[in-house]
Parts: structure tokens; sequence; C-alpha cells
């Protein structure tokens, strides 16, 4: 499908009263549904936890803030086997999906030795044990195991308004949310993350910097939208499913140090075909005309970031 098709298709979806259900049929339609592959993304959930215990965070009995919880909170459950105490995850919109979050935890209760191995070097076998009895126990009354897991889901909710203590948090996280962040908001976002995070507390933020287009039409590169100035994007891709900041890696950067979050820690690649367009002659809007095209093509943001 070419990429303005789908745009159109959002923004007609992000006018109408249950444009949120409808959405997520035609991404069923399309082959693009939310579907989790749930061995995947525990693995990635083992090297995030991995990272941040590399600089200072410690799971057992931690309180977690995630913001975005999206259609499964799966990285709050991840937490939780870990060892975490409390997790609260927080969601503008209300888009939890209990019926795919029984079967992932009816999933889960049929691999122990699974979940074993996946916190292996996390926490211990006979705590991830113990943990996969309430899984077991609880798998068909999601809602029910969340309270017992201590994993408060707020939605909606506003990440920059989180009404947690001072310094009560032990890390901050998120996947791929901030990309989806207005820049003012993102200021709020980071001034509660560093007011809400301990003094040796750990953030940790997964950015996606690239078309989100260019996912499923390989007629684009991942920095065509960076062609577009803003009130052409806008028109265009400005609706709450397709928003993107189109922030580049100096931009986050920048947006940590200035409310108060030190980086400790960044990574990223640099996406080949999009470097080659952009050497290439890539039209560009005047916010990004001249920029260095190494730091345009950057994606797979990596930041770790700490109360200054």
């Amino acid at each position: 499908m070419h990429w303005k098709v789908k745009a159109a298709a959002q923004s007609v979806c992000a006018t109408l009263p249950f444009g949120g259900r409808l959405y997520r049929g035609v991404q069923s339609l399309l082959g693009n549904s939310s579907r989790v592959d749930l061995a995947r993304k525990l693995a990635f959930h083992h090297k995030a936890c991995r990272l941040m215990i590399e600089h200072g965070f410690r799971p057992r009995g931690a309180t977690v803030v995630e913001v975005g919880t999206g259609w499964l909170p799966l990285d709050a459950i991840g937490f939780w086997i870990g060892g975490a105490s409390r997790v609260v995850t927080l969601d503008l919109n209300r888009q939890l999906d209990w019926g795919q979050l029984g079967d992932t935890l009816t999933w889960m209760s049929e691999r122990p030795d699974e979940l074993v191995k996946a916190w292996s070097g996390l926490a211990t076998e006979s705590d991830v044990r113990e943990r996969h009895a309430s899984i077991v126990r609880l798998r068909q009354r999601p809602q029910a195991f969340l309270e017992e897991a201590g994993i408060e889901y707020r939605a909606p909710s506003d990440a920059a308004e989180t009404g947690l203590p001072d310094g009560s948090a032990d890390a901050h996280f998120s996947y791929n949310v901030f990309e989806h962040v207005p820049p003012p908001v993102l200021d709020r976002l980071l001034v509660e993350a560093r007011r809400i995070l301990k003094p040796d507390g750990v953030g940790l933020h997964y950015v996606d910097p690239s078309d989100h287009f260019a996912h499923f039409d390989p007629s684009i590169t991942r920095v065509n939208f960076l062609r577009f100035d803003p009130g052409e994007w806008d028109r265009l891709a400005g609706n709450r499913f397709a928003y993107h900041n189109r922030l580049r890696d100096p931009d986050y950067r920048a947006l940590f140090e200035h409310n108060g979050m030190r980086v400790d820690f960044a990574r990223y690649d640099v996406e080949p075909r999009s470097l080659a367009a952009l050497r290439s002659g890539l039209p560009l809007a005047a916010s990004w005309r001249g920029g260095d095209p190494e730091e345009l093509a950057r994606h797979n943001l990596v930041y770790i970031a700490s109360p200054a």
C-alpha cells in the first residue's frame, strides 16, 4: 500500500468515535496487527534489563514507571517477573487489549522453563517459578493478575503528571513512545521523570525516529518525511494514529539535558539506504536542510538517562 493511502485512512479513522477499533480492524486485514512475537519480546526485555543493570538498576523490590502501555503490558510484566514490587504503566489512551493479555498469560503459564531461561541472570529460578505460579492461577483473570502483581495500569493518564512522590521510582522506561510525543510535552515528561526518579534512578528509552510509513512502503526511505514542512506534514499525518515529532538524535539529547536528565549512555544505528538518499540530494524541508546526513539517518536510538 502506498504510504499516502494509509495516511488518509488513518486520518479518517481518527475523526470517528469508534476509530480505534476500526483502525485495529484495518491493521488486522492488512496483516499488520498488534500481535506480539512473545518469545522475541522476552528476549528483548532481557537485553533491556541487562543494560539498565549495567547502569545501576536493581530489579528486586524496584518501583518502575513505564510510559506508553500500548495494547499489551508485556514490559510491565517483565519487570514484575524480574523482581519489581510495583510497576506503574501509563498511557494517554486506554488501549490495553484484555483478551490478548489473557492469551499472553496462558502462553506464559504453559512455558515455565522458558520463563526461567528468559530471566536467567536477572532473577533466581525460585523467584521466577513463584511468579509463574501466580500467572498459572490467574491466567484467565487478567485484571486480577495485574492487581496481584502490583502492576497499576493508568489510562487515560498524563505521564507528565504522575502524582507519584518525589524520588520514589527506581526506573523510568519507554519503548518507541517518545517519537509520538510533541516536543513541549516531552519537556514536561522529562521534568516529571527527573522529579520522581531516585538520585540513583535509571531511565531507559528506546526511540524510533524513522518515518513509520517506510516500515511497510518500500518505495520510500526512513527519512522520507523530512521532505515536508511542518504544515504540510501535519495535513498528511497529524492525526492521533500517525503523529510523529520527527526529532533527530541530537534533538533528543538536547531535550534530556535541557530538562535536568544526564545522558549516561547512547546508542544508534545509521540506516544505509536513508544515508545514501540524503547524500544523493534528497530534497529536505528547511528544518533539516544543510543537516549532517549521518545524524539525520540515525535510527534505533537508545538512551540511558539519570537525574543530573
